[in-house]
């Protein structure tokens, strides 16, 4: 069972209406709004830990995408999550002849920051706070091997790499487009939303140049596109703040931002990211330790072989079982040797 929409209820394929959200389709993108928000609310006003039925409706929400317990008879022990692959697949319980899919990677990272913050803000204990945390750091690695592509990349052909995210990642292929159209700024701007300290993480300076400099620099971005704020704090933000300010100072802004946040965002974040990657100590590997999941997702993974179509723009999908739990084994004994 689960919590669903009764928007679709009636729908065939339950395609129409909230993204699916009946045939348990996203639930991992669209809940996390609502778990990192109420997280947010408990640190600014305490008192609402205590309200039951505030509580209770988060996590339930928690519960229906991240359930840890096998003991639940309601939810299925994590209903998206893939502890093989190391993220999380959409689709729900319609069938596709690709296979599952994934598609906006910031938006798990979101729901994951989410549990973290609300275990620690909360009196439900350290157990959630650490499993959002180990989660967490698991996704974001992968997130940097398979989704947002260097460069020197080495799961995907050489030229589907030069893209720099690979769109909708199926079981069964990789396509650079949306689920809502082929726009490069959408193709890209659905990996940078919303934004919040788990998009630091994910997004490294190096990828974020590369980025900026091979794809979204050649873009138009004109300031009337809401699409240009995402875009603009998304990737420049986190290498070029003063441009980026530039840039936001006539931008349309999107209806999932505000100009006040973006500001804010673009003047913090690249001091934020160097705080990020440059501290490790037993806090923070508790909680997330980015700089040993970043040298474990590039010294420890090797090619695979794919082909490509349509001049480049799908590539098969990656075997990448493999490489998960390689990399997954190497930061485990990482830990244990930390913890020695």
């Amino acid at each position: 069972g689960g919590i669903a929409s009764k928007e679709g209820f009636g729908d065939s394929g339950c395609r129409a209406a909230d993204f699916g959200n009946a045939c348990y389709n996203d639930h991992h993108f669209h809940f996390g709004y609502f778990v990192v928000a109420a997280a947010m609310l408990v640190k600014l006003r305490p008192e609402y830990a205590s309200d039951v039925a505030f509580t209770s409706y988060v996590e339930t929400l928690i519960r229906d995408t991240t359930n840890p317990s096998v003991e639940d008879s309601f939810f299925p022990p994590f209903r998206s999550f893939d502890w093989f692959d190391l993220h999380s697949w959409s689709r729900g319980v319609v069938p596709s002849p690709d296979g599952k899919d994934q598609e906006s990677t910031s938006e798990e990272l979101n729901l994951l920051y989410g549990i973290q913050l609300w275990g620690r803000v909360t009196q439900v204990g350290s157990k959630l706070e650490q499993l959002g945390a180990t989660m967490l750091a698991l996704c974001i690695m992968t997130v940097q091997e398979f989704f947002l592509m260097k460069a020197d990349n080495l799961h995907h052909p050489k030229d589907f790499a030069q893209n720099h995210v690979t769109g909708i990642f199926f079981q069964n292929k990789v396509d650079y487009a949306t689920w809502f159209g082929w726009k490069i700024e959408c193709i890209h701007g659905i990996q940078m939303l919303p934004l919040t300290p788990a998009l630091v993480l994910a997004r490294s300076p190096e990828f974020c140049q590369e980025e900026w400099d091979h794809i979204l620099s050649k873009l138009p971005l004109p300031a009337s596109d809401p699409w240009t704020s995402i875009i603009i704090t998304g990737t420049l933000a986190m290498i070029n703040s003063t441009l980026a300010s530039e840039y936001m100072v006539t931008a349309a802004v999107d209806d999932g931002l505000t100009r006040v946040w973006a500001q804010y965002w673009i003047r913090t974040a690249q001091e934020s990211r160097r705080l990020f990657f440059s501290t490790t100590t037993s806090t923070t590997r508790t909680t997330l330790s980015t700089s040993t999941f970043t040298q474990l997702s590039t010294s420890f993974g090797s090619s695979v072989d794919g082909t490509t179509e349509k001049g480049g723009q799908e590539s098969s999908g990656t075997d990448h079982l493999a490489q998960s739990v390689f990399l997954l084994l190497a930061f485990l004994f990482k830990e244990l040797l930390d913890f020695r």
